[in-house]
């Protein structure tokens, strides 16, 4: 371990004193005289350790009036988003999703309100981005940490494990006993979406997932709606080639019309657009021959060269009671084993 030098300490102590509440937001800093009497340093050292602290947003200064503690300070206002490499590969559309919609809070707040960690989109490896990560963590740079599924286990490590850091998990289905979870209701997106397809007078729907995915709909879930099931109707396609689905559409659809299916549902939004230009290159008119319902992660549609129904998840909800919670863990509630979970919407519903 690298060994500190005197206005590091220096600034450590400051932002300490800074995050727990010692010097609140807006509140005028000590001055150099003070400063000078209480640590025993120079000046030059002094200046050292406020200006890191003016990088990293702890501080300001006015001409003549002196250091104030900046109105919002990273541990009040920056939160860190962090997903998995699990994939090995390309970031979901749901990953995208979020991006966007962080990077478009980013540019309304005017400054980095969150941070994307992400291995493969940060072209960083594993271990790289874990150690950013946990500098940041351990320099109070964060009110709250986000981790998404295949980085839950994180959390109870140190620094993640600092209780006065606010934590949520995503995806991760059993309980917690320290952090709070949310989770997005997979099976009653799936309900409702074949749902709507019963009402549009459909009889037979065909479903595809991506072959990771951890919930899908069983011959029940048809049969209780009153839609014919077949398991070949139910197809899964492997995350790392989406675009298979253009070789898979066309070996569904090669029945005569009574026998095909004459509704889908694409289950996943990274297999929306191959799809639905797989369906239209074989001369089926959507809303005649058959209709579909594609997943969706709101507000960030993938592309679609078709009007097709879209049901999915608000990210801006997802990421709106990430942050509730974070507020109410760094208030002091202790929130236990909270599972909430976000609810599926159709386009009209938003």
């Amino acid at each position: 371990m690298a060994i500190k030098n005197k206005s590091e300490v220096i600034a450590e102590s400051l932002r300490k004193d800074i995050v727990h509440g010692k010097f609140l937001p807006g509140k005028k800093l000590p001055t150099f005289q003070q400063m000078e009497k209480k640590y025993g340093a120079s000046r030059g050292v002094l200046q050292l350790a406020v200006e890191q602290l003016k990088r990293t947003g702890f501080v300001t200064s006015m001409d003549r009036q002196g250091m104030f503690v900046s109105d919002t300070p990273p541990h009040l206002k920056r939160y860190a988003l962090v997903f998995s490499d699990m994939h090995g590969y390309d970031m979901s559309r749901f990953e995208i999703a979020l991006t966007e919609e962080a990077n478009r809070l980013n540019a309304i707040a005017g400054d980095d309100r969150f941070i994307v960690f992400n291995y493969m989109g940060n072209n960083l490896d594993l271990e790289s981005a874990i150690k950013e990560l946990e500098y940041e963590v351990a320099n109070h740079l964060f009110a709250g940490v986000i981790f998404f599924s295949g980085t839950h286990l994180l959390a109870d490590e140190k620094p993640f494990n600092d209780k006065s850091l606010g934590k949520v998990l995503v995806f991760v289905p059993q309980k917690h006993e320290n952090i709070p979870i949310v989770n997005t209701d997979g099976i009653g997106m799936m309900i409702r979406a074949i749902t709507y397809l019963k009402s549009k007078n459909r009889k037979r729907v065909a479903v595809l997932y991506m072959a990771d995915a951890n919930t899908i709909l069983q011959k029940e879930d048809f049969e209780k709606i009153g839609l014919e099931y077949k398991p070949q109707w139910t197809l899964k396609v492997g995350r790392s080639h989406p675009k298979a689905v253009e070789y898979i559409i066309p070996l569904l659809m090669d029945y005569p019309p009574e026998e095909r299916p004459d509704a889908l549902f694409i289950a996943d939004d990274n297999l929306v657009e191959y799809a639905v230009s797989s369906v239209i290159s074989l001369g089926l008119q959507i809303g005649k021959d058959i209709d579909i319902v594609g997943h969706c992660n709101w507000p960030w549609p993938v592309p679609c060269m078709a009007p097709i129904e879209r049901i999915g998840f608000n990210v801006q909800d997802l990421l709106k009671e990430c942050l509730e919670l974070i507020a109410r863990q760094r208030d002091g509630e202790v929130l236990g084993e909270t599972i909430t979970v976000i609810p599926a919407l159709f386009e009209n519903e938003l």
